[in-house]
Protein backbone atom coordinates (compact mmCIF):
# COMPACT_ATOMS: atom_id res chain seq x y z
CA UNK A 1 0.00 0.00 0.00
CA UNK A 2 2.66 2.49 1.00
CA UNK A 3 4.68 1.67 -2.08
CA UNK A 4 1.61 2.37 -4.20
CA UNK A 5 1.28 5.80 -2.57
CA UNK A 6 4.83 6.61 -3.47
CA UNK A 7 4.57 5.24 -6.99
CA UNK A 8 1.42 7.24 -7.61
CA UNK A 9 3.16 10.38 -6.40
CA UNK A 10 6.17 9.73 -8.59
CA UNK A 11 4.00 9.12 -11.63
CA UNK A 12 2.09 12.34 -11.02
CA UNK A 13 5.33 14.25 -10.74
CA UNK A 14 6.82 12.51 -13.75
CA UNK A 15 3.75 12.84 -15.98
CA UNK A 16 4.77 16.23 -17.41
CA UNK A 17 8.08 14.68 -18.41
CA UNK A 18 6.27 13.07 -21.32
CA UNK A 19 6.40 16.44 -23.06
CA UNK A 20 10.18 16.49 -22.77
CA UNK A 21 12.47 14.69 -25.19
CA UNK A 22 13.80 11.43 -23.86
CA UNK A 23 15.33 8.34 -25.33
CA UNK A 24 13.58 4.97 -25.11
CA UNK A 25 14.71 3.02 -22.07
CA UNK A 26 16.07 6.11 -20.32
CA UNK A 27 15.94 5.68 -16.54
CA UNK A 28 14.62 8.59 -14.52
CA UNK A 29 16.57 9.59 -11.38
CA UNK A 30 13.84 8.67 -8.90
CA UNK A 31 14.83 8.81 -5.22
CA UNK A 32 12.95 6.51 -2.84
CA UNK A 33 12.51 7.42 0.84
CA UNK A 34 10.73 5.22 3.39
CA UNK A 35 9.59 6.54 6.78
CA UNK A 36 9.95 4.34 9.89
CA UNK A 37 6.20 3.63 9.71
CA UNK A 38 6.58 2.24 6.19
CA UNK A 39 5.07 5.17 4.29
CA UNK A 40 6.96 5.41 1.01
CA UNK A 41 7.81 8.50 -1.02
CA UNK A 42 9.29 8.68 -4.49
CA UNK A 43 10.92 11.93 -5.57
CA UNK A 44 11.81 13.08 -9.06
CA UNK A 45 13.53 16.43 -9.45
CA UNK A 46 12.67 18.47 -12.52
CA UNK A 47 15.20 21.14 -13.38
CA UNK A 48 13.71 24.47 -14.35
CA UNK A 49 10.33 23.91 -12.73
CA UNK A 50 10.00 26.00 -9.55
CA UNK A 51 6.91 24.10 -8.44
CA UNK A 52 5.98 21.04 -6.45
CA UNK A 53 3.27 18.57 -7.40
CA UNK A 54 2.10 15.48 -5.56
CA UNK A 55 -0.62 12.86 -5.45
CA UNK A 56 -1.74 10.97 -2.38
CA UNK A 57 -3.35 7.57 -2.65
CA UNK A 58 -4.70 5.33 0.08
CA UNK A 59 -5.64 1.73 -0.54
CA UNK A 60 -8.91 1.93 1.31
CA UNK A 61 -12.22 1.04 -0.19
CA UNK A 62 -14.31 -1.79 -1.50
CA UNK A 63 -11.76 -2.79 -4.11
CA UNK A 64 -9.16 -3.31 -1.36
CA UNK A 65 -11.34 -5.51 0.85
CA UNK A 66 -11.06 -9.27 1.04
CA UNK A 67 -13.49 -12.05 1.79
CA UNK A 68 -14.83 -11.71 5.31
CA UNK A 69 -14.66 -7.93 5.56
CA UNK A 70 -16.46 -6.87 2.39
CA UNK A 71 -18.67 -3.85 2.97
CA UNK A 72 -16.60 -2.51 5.85
CA UNK A 73 -15.21 0.47 3.91
CA UNK A 74 -18.70 1.36 2.71
CA UNK A 75 -20.06 1.16 6.26
CA UNK A 76 -17.27 3.41 7.58
CA UNK A 77 -17.87 5.88 4.76
CA UNK A 78 -21.51 6.24 5.76
CA UNK A 79 -20.78 6.41 9.47
CA UNK A 80 -18.16 9.15 9.01
CA UNK A 81 -20.71 11.47 7.44
CA UNK A 82 -23.48 10.85 9.96
CA UNK A 83 -21.63 12.53 12.82
CA UNK A 84 -22.43 11.99 16.48
CA UNK A 85 -24.53 13.73 19.12
CA UNK A 86 -21.71 16.26 19.59
CA UNK A 87 -19.66 16.24 16.36
CA UNK A 88 -20.84 17.27 12.92
CA UNK A 89 -24.29 18.48 13.85
CA UNK A 90 -26.08 21.59 15.00
CA UNK A 91 -29.35 19.92 15.96
CA UNK A 92 -28.95 16.17 16.48
CA UNK A 93 -32.63 15.33 17.19
CA UNK A 94 -33.78 17.15 14.05
CA UNK A 95 -31.10 15.52 11.89
CA UNK A 96 -31.73 12.09 13.40
CA UNK A 97 -35.39 12.36 12.40
CA UNK A 98 -34.55 12.84 8.72
CA UNK A 99 -31.93 10.05 8.41
CA UNK A 100 -34.55 7.50 7.29
CA UNK A 101 -35.72 9.88 4.54
CA UNK A 102 -32.15 10.47 3.40
CA UNK A 103 -31.52 6.73 3.33
CA UNK A 104 -34.74 6.16 1.35
CA UNK A 105 -33.67 8.69 -1.29
CA UNK A 106 -30.23 7.10 -1.50
CA UNK A 107 -31.80 3.65 -1.85
CA UNK A 108 -34.13 4.80 -4.63
CA UNK A 109 -31.23 6.44 -6.49
CA UNK A 110 -29.23 3.24 -6.17
CA UNK A 111 -32.18 1.21 -7.50
CA UNK A 112 -32.52 3.54 -10.50
CA UNK A 113 -28.79 3.37 -11.16
CA UNK A 114 -28.86 -0.43 -11.13
CA UNK A 115 -31.66 -0.47 -13.72
CA UNK A 116 -29.16 0.95 -16.18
Amino acid sequence: MRLLVGLTAALAIAAPLGAQQSTPGERLPVVKYVLPNGMTFLFLRREGAPTVAFVTHFRAGGVDEWTGISGTAHLFEHMLFKGTRTIGTKNYPAELAIFPRIDAVADSLTAEFRKG
